[in-house]
């Protein structure tokens, strides 16, 4: 079986780690790796994933990490915690909020004036942490903002990223998941 090369970019909150992996048929051997500093943006005393920085980074480890062939498939993984808003023409409407922005404190008292803890859970299957999307919603319906005006289409930041570089939308259901968006 001839070799396929596949590339993996891990996006965290301060780094984004990129490997190179050959699969051999049998085994999958990590080859190479590549990693640039992820800083937020600040923005009106706010932060903001840097969508921009992210992508760059990830054209630029997938260049590096490329000089021996063409990858047959990209994964990103993210925090599990951004998300971004398209407007029906399929554009981003802001730059997500950093997970750690925050516009998000005191956002489970809020929260907790409509459900427990436990009803949270027994719906998501998720013990409720502030950070999550979930809470990044409330807060956007509570300020009207422009993502809950406009949008048109929910992407979690790891789709938002795919769906940057490929033109297609989905979302993986395990991220849905963590983001308490599952039903």
């Amino acid at each position: 079986m001839k070799e396929s090369l596949y590339a993996a970019a891990d996006i965290g909150a301060t780094g984004i780690k990129m490997a190179a992996a050959v699969y051999d048929g049998r085994k999958l051997r990590i080859v190479d790796t590549y990693s640039e500093p992820n800083l937020p943006k600040v923005k009106d005393g706010h932060e903001f994933a840097d969508t921009g920085h992210m992508l760059k980074t990830i054209r630029d480890g997938l260049g590096w990490l490329g000089e021996n062939g063409r990858f047959v498939s990209l994964g990103i993984d993210t925090y599990g915690n951004g998300y971004g808003i398209l407007d029906a023409e399929g554009k981003l409407i802001q730059e997500p909020y950093h997970y750690r922005d925050r516009r998000i404190d005191g956002i489970m008292d809020q929260v907790h004036r409509c459900f427990t803890d436990w009803q949270l859970y027994e719906q998501m299957g998720n013990y409720p942490v502030k950070t999550r999307a979930l809470f990044h919603l409330y807060r956007d319906v509570l300020d009207c903002s422009p993502n809950i005006m406009r949008g048109e289409r929910f992407l979690p930041l790891s789709s938002l990223l795919e769906y940057l570089i490929t033109g297609q939308a989905s979302v993986e259901r395990t991220i849905a998941s963590v983001l308490y968006l599952l039903e």
